[in-house]
């Protein structure tokens, strides 16, 4: 499969999806491989944590003072220790971000990467994949860390701003893996790949949001036995899995956007971590 289907103006919609299923199916063991390598260990951690015994203490603990201060009963709260309480669940709740952003990163750049072969006609293993990843991965996770916060503030304030610069920076860490990018550089030029396209790449996105909540949302649903931790352990997986679909897709729109650039539109400079991949590539 050497290129996607296109339209003057880029790929349909109908024709992502299913070319996206196609490069899934394809290179399903490479990425079942990367996911169960990268993502679940990290999710099975994350479980951990969650269900430490103290933490669902620290978690009652904070209901019940909140309770009382919601009924006018300030009288029994207990103020050092709900501050405290809610300080520590409120660091593990960022811990458990941490951890999984951390393996998504990586996870989410192999497959961009296994995405750009499937493109090219080539075939990469999980080893190759991760091998070229993970030197960018400590700059994936500060790009990350920077649009999160500033989309947190955008939202915070305005929630339109918010969606508007969402929706430019969508193809940062893509810029990452495939430009050697970070930070701002990988934020502005995700924004000036999606620049004139901006409906384009909303519409897209909402479609394919839509469709992975609707696949998560099913999934759960069949997870009769949550809080059971080898039934929570296995459903995880299968998300894992099955979201590794939907980063086919964004990254295979990622290329198509690329490949269909405004006339006058030049491609961002290759930074040396992202011209080394470049070289691998072509060797191979």
């Amino acid at each position: 499969m050497a290129e996607a289907a296109t339209t003057r103006g880029g790929i349909a919609l109908l024709d992502l999806i299913t070319d996206a299923w196609k490069i899934f199916k394809e290179n399903f063991l490479t990425i079942l491989v990367i996911t169960l390598i990268v993502q679940i260990p990290l999710s099975l951690a994350v479980q951990g944590i969650d269900r430490i015994n103290f933490l669902s203490g620290q978690q009652s603990f904070v209901n019940q003072q909140s309770n009382l201060i919601r009924h006018n009963k300030s009288s029994e709260v207990d103020i050092p220790g709900y501050v405290r309480a809610t300080v520590e669940l409120g660091g593990v709740a960022v811990a458990i971000h941490f951890f999984g952003s951390l393996g998504g990163a990586l996870s989410f750049m192999a497959i961009v990467l296994v995405v750009k072969a499937a493109r090219e006609d080539r075939k990469v293993n999980y080893m190759e994949a991760l091998k070229k990843a993970l030197p960018r991965w400590p700059a994936a996770l500060i790009t990350l860390l920077m649009i999160e916060i500033l989309l947190s503030i955008l939202f915070a304030l305005f929630i339109v701003p918010g969606i508007y610069f969402y929706v430019f920076w969508t193809f940062a860490i893509q810029m990452v893996i495939i430009y050697g990018k970070w930070g701002w550089g990988a934020v502005a030029a995700s924004a000036e790949l999606v620049k004139g396209r901006w409906w384009r790449v909303l519409g897209f996105s909402l479609v394919l949001g839509l469709m992975a909540a609707a696949v998560s949302g099913l999934i759960g649903a069949f997870n009769f036995k949550q809080g059971v931790y080898i039934s929570d352990t296995a459903f995880t997986v299968i998300a894992s899995i099955v979201a590794a679909y939907f980063i086919v897709a964004y990254s295979l729109f990622f290329f198509d956007m690329e490949a269909t650039r405004p006339a006058g539109q030049a491609p961002p400079q290759i930074d040396a971590a992202g011209e080394e991949g470049q070289v691998d590539d072509q060797e191979k």
